[in-house]
C-alpha cells in the first residue's frame, strides 16, 4: 500500500500599517522547509525579492518582519549556506511601498511527498 502526503506550507500574516509579519511556522513552533520564498509587486508582477534554497538543501524559516519603506535584503534570518538571496541580486535592501498590493509565494522543498505553493496578499496603507 502507498501512502501519499499532500500539503502546502504553513503561510500566516499579522499586518499593520507600517508592518507585516509572516509567520512560516509548522504546529507553531517548528520551521517550515522551503525550496522559495518570493515576494511579488502585483501592480507591477515583478519579483522584489525572492530566497531561493541551494541545491538538495531547503529553507528554514520561522517568522519575519517586512515594513513599508527600506527592508533589508536578508530580511529572513536564516543559514545562507543553505540559500541564497537571487533578487535583488547583490543589492542590500528592497523597498515596499505604501498602498501597493503585494503577495508572498512560499514553495515548499518537496522532501515530504508532493506539495503545492501557497500565497497571501497584503498591502500597507
Amino acid at each position: 500500500m502507498v501512502i501519499y502526503f499532500f500539503s502546502t506550507p504553513p503561510l500566516e500574516m499579522r499586518t499593520t500599517n507600517e508592518k507585516v509579519v509572516i509567520n512560516l511556522q509548522r504546529l507553531g513552533e517548528y520551521n517550515s522547509a522551503l525550496k522559495k520564498l518570493t515576494l511579488v509587486d502585483c501592480i507591477t508582477e515583478k519579483i522584489v525579492w525572492e530566497l531561493r534554497a541551494k541545491e538538495n538543501k531547503f529553507i528554514a524559516l520561522w517568522t519575519f518582519e517586512l515594513a513599508a519603506g527600506a527592508n533589508s535584503s536578508h530580511v529572513a534570518k536564516n543559514d545562507l549556506k543553505q540559500s541564497e538571496i537571487t533578487n535583488p541580486k547583490n543589492a542590500r535592501s528592497f523597498e515596499l511601498k505604501k498602498n501597493n498590493l503585494y503577495k508572498i509565494v512560499a514553495q515548499p522543498s518537496g522532501f515530504i511527498g508532493w506539495a503545492f505553493e501557497t500565497s497571501k496578499k497584503f498591502e500597507f496603507k
